[in-house]
């Protein structure tokens, strides 16, 4: 063990069959009940690098009902972009009439960067965040994602 390890505990990792590694923060001591941060990254259709994954979980293991909802989310993509097309739809009345063009056609500018715990504990709710697939382009979106439902979107349109 090195001393880094001593100090601050070391990390550990998790196979899974479809995040693949899982690394976690470091961990110090056999506390179960301490909430720790989990890390994947998962390779998106469309996206140029792969999205950032995080789940929280204990010493052992991320917690393995937000690791089933993720991989439900993954393995629902389709689904998923149906609703975030509702959502656009729905939160377009709010929206310029350049940002509701820009939006319309957002499959061909954003992909699933990023899926994060809404709250830093075991809940399945997370936070859902697109991000440009042009790495020199700018805007966003982000949904909170609970109950397999979108239930709030923060956003710029791609200019």
């Amino acid at each position: 063990m090195n001393l880094l390890d001593f100090l601050f505990g070391k990390k550990k990792t998790v196979n899974d069959p479809v995040l693949g590694i899982i690394k976690s923060e470091r961990i110090k001591g056999e506390n179960h009940t301490k909430s720790y941060s989990w890390y994947a990254g998962y390779l998106m259709p469309n996206a140029p690098e792969k999205s950032s994954v995080v789940l929280q979980g204990n010493n052992r293991a991320p917690n393995p009902a937000q690791l089933n909802e993720i991989k439900y989310i993954l393995h629902n993509l389709d689904s998923l972009y149906l609703k975030v097309d509702e959502k656009l739809a729905h939160e377009g009345k709010n929206q310029t009439l350049s940002e509701r063009e820009a939006f319309k056609n957002w499959r061909n500018f954003f992909y699933l960067g990023a899926i994060h715990p809404a709250n830093l504990d075991t809940s399945l709710n997370f936070e859902l965040g697109f991000d440009p697939i042009d790495r020199e382009a700018n805007g966003y979106m982000s949904f909170t994602y609970a109950n397999r439902e979108l239930t709030e979107m923060y956003g710029e349109a791609p200019k």
